[in-house]
């Protein structure tokens, strides 16, 4: 739980916002994969519950000797401010009554994974394909229209690639997130 003190506006003239978050891992290794799977819920209260946001998000992972496959849902609600020039970027300082609405993104998200790392490597390679499929909804009136801000309600993102690092083994899915696994010794996911 965390009281935060206009966090928009330096010089406090913004709304002060309460916010309580809750979070569950699990987490289980064996000789021939692992597992783990982790839920989350946060809610954000501003102006005295004037505007609140709720976020939801649960992942899991199975993985068997160099295979690894995640999914992960999340449902998160956002305030949409006030843009000008750039339809993806928001006004700061924030002007008053910038909030034209609540938007509740859900997202569906499956990754793929091999672990091409030589045995006793230092060199990690990691070939993946990551889908997205998901949906942006207006909620709670206010005059915020998807369409007409993103193009489209509906997501669809598709992601090919190769993670190479040095030294660090593990899980990566999505593009935040909370640290993965202590026993790969990987210091956070590229959720």
């Amino acid at each position: 739980r965390a009281h935060v003190h206009s966090p928009e506006s330096r010089s406090g003239a913004g709304p002060d916002a309460e916010k309580y978050a809750v979070s569950g891992r699990w987490e289980r290794a064996a000789e021939t994969g692992e597992q783990y799977a982790m839920i989350e819920y946060a809610r954000t209260s501003e102006l005295a519950g004037a505007f609140v946001y709720h976020t939801f998000l649960a992942e899991g992972l199975v993985g068997r000797n160099r295979i690894r496959m995640s999914y992960r849902f999340e449902r998160t609600e956002r305030p949409e401010e006030l843009r000008f020039f750039d339809q993806f970027r928001t006004v700061r300082p924030s002007p008053d009554n910038s909030i034209l609405g609540i938007s509740r993104w859900t997202l569906n998200t499956l990754h793929l994974a091999y672990d091409a790392t030589p045995p006793h490597g230092t060199l990690v390679i990691q070939p993946f394909v990551e889908g997205t499929i998901g949906r942006v909804a207006s909620i709670g009136g206010g005059i915020f229209d998807p369409v007409r801000q993103y193009g489209a309600d509906q997501v669809r993102s598709l992601n090919i690639g190769v993670v190479i690092g040095w030294g660090m083994r593990g899980h990566r899915m999505g593009v935040y997130g909370a640290p993965m696994s202590s026993m790969q010794g990987m210091a956070g996911m590229k959720m």
